[in-house]
């Protein structure tokens, strides 16, 4: 079934245009892409349009990123249950516009042209985003830990993010807390009722079952009480990662890995800005959690040894130059840059835990799943989420450190990390 229709076309030069242009629709093209998400199908959509102006009218290309949901009845009832696409459906439509009332600056995400949602039609959910391929943007080897200049210039775009939610809060009576429909934590869920609650048991089951096949770690797993201590520190981060009732509580990401980001460059190599994108997953929770989880899914221990204090330094001077403009103020726990690293101390833990949660599940390299979902239909994806991705990924993960050494080197770094600070 193809997931567009001349009237979701002529909607989507509506969204790209405002009404700013006298555009009309001419013809246009769907094209797969490839690979797809972990909960979507990917398109790019070319749409050829007139432009009339007061000389003349002339042809123009649009091109669009689109994601429709796939088909198979298993895999709508859990995205429907977990509630990520209402998550991104809110975000675009409600949380961005509300927050572009009281900020005058940028928020580095894609333009959402179009999104077509409904809960009685839920298959047929189709979002639509400006393609950032044509302004240059580029992803990258998921692979690959980030080098310190990406990293950097990442942080003020943190940072605007997070901005948005406290300068909204503090120009408005809005507290987004309850503002938010879908604040909540959909992944880190002891909740039994949500489709992706295994995703916390089977994190914590990967890490185990490497470790005991690992050389460098069995011994110590093997020890008393080890296994208990993994398992106690992914429950501290669980709960790290919940609305606080202590700290300020901001709309983030929530899923602020290498794939959704994309990456600008110079000629000479060096990245000049970047785009976040895929909000299926945003929770109101504080700032320092995003953070943290950006730098330590996306880095190796080597390079936020040299860069973290910089890093963190860059992100809290945006965010204290963004609020001063707008009049408003930092949150308590953050009002100055030596209390805003006691913070990132505080949290440091959930930082490595997300890491250790995310490498090995995130970063698996093609061939590590031993079997694709047979006879994958059009409109489906090539994978079971539950399956392959939520339950008893370890095998997985072993077979996939067998086939990339890089892949390997990632996973078992994270794991070191996370046993020396736990004291294993």
């Amino acid at each position: 079934m193809e997931p567009t229709s001349e009237e979701d076309i002529r909607a989507i030069l509506d969204g790209a245009f405002k009404g700013s242009r006298d555009v009309g629709l001419i013809n246009y093209r769907l094209l797969s892409n490839s690979p797809n998400g972990f909960n979507g199908l990917y398109y790019t959509i070319l749409i050829k349009y007139s432009e009339k102006s007061s000389e003349a009218e002339a042809e123009a290309e649009l091109s669009c990123f689109a994601k429709a949901l796939p088909l198979d009845e298993r895999h709508l009832a859990d995205l429907r249950g977990s509630r990520l696409v209402h998550k991104e459906h809110e975000f675009f439509l409600r949380l961005v516009p509300t927050f572009e009332k009281f900020i005058d600056f940028e928020l580095p995400l894609p333009r959402c042209y179009y999104f077509r949602f409904d809960e009685r039609a839920f298959g047929r959910t189709l979002s639509v985003m400006e393609d950032l391929q044509e302004q240059g943007f580029v992803t990258r080897d998921k692979l690959v830990p980030m080098n310190a200049q990406e990293l950097s210039v990442t942080m003020p775009a943190m940072a605007r993010l997070h901005a948005a939610s406290m300068v909204t809060e503090q120009k408005s009576d809005i507290r987004l807390r309850t503002f938010c429909r879908n604040p909540e934590e959909a992944l880190w869920t002891l909740d039994e009722s949500r489709p992706f609650y295994p995703w916390l048991q089977s994190a914590i089951d990967t890490v185990v079952e490497v470790a005991k096949r690992r050389d460098r770690f069995a011994q110590r797993i093997g020890a008393p009480g080890a296994e208990r201590k993994v398992t106690t520190a992914f429950e501290q981060t669980r709960l790290k990662l919940q609305i606080s009732d202590t700290y300020c509580n901001v709309v983030c990401h929530g899923d602020v890995w290498n794939n959704n980001l994309m990456y600008r460059y110079s000629e000479a190599g060096e990245p000049t800005a970047v785009r976040i994108f895929d909000f299926q997953n945003y929770r109101v929770v504080p700032p320092i959690t995003d953070l943290l989880m950006f730098i330590f899914v996306n880095s190796s221990r080597q390079v936020r040894a040299q860069v973290m204090d910089r890093l963190v330094s860059e992100y809290w001077r945006t965010l204290d130059e963004l609020l001063r403009d707008a009049g408003c103020r930092l949150p308590p726990e953050m009002a100055d840059l030596p209390t805003t690293r006691r913070l990132v101390d505080e949290y440091w833990l959930a930082g490595i835990v997300t890491a250790a949660g995310y490498v090995p599940m995130c970063q698996m390299p093609p061939g590590s799943r031993e079997k694709n979902v047979p006879q994958a239909g059009e409109n489906q994806l090539d994978f079971d989420v539950m399956d392959d991705f939520l339950r008893g990924r370890g095998e997985a993960v072993l077979r996939g450190m067998g086939i990339s050494q890089m892949f390997a080197d990632n996973v078992e770094d994270i794991i070191q990390e996370l046993f020396e600070y736990i004291g294993i």
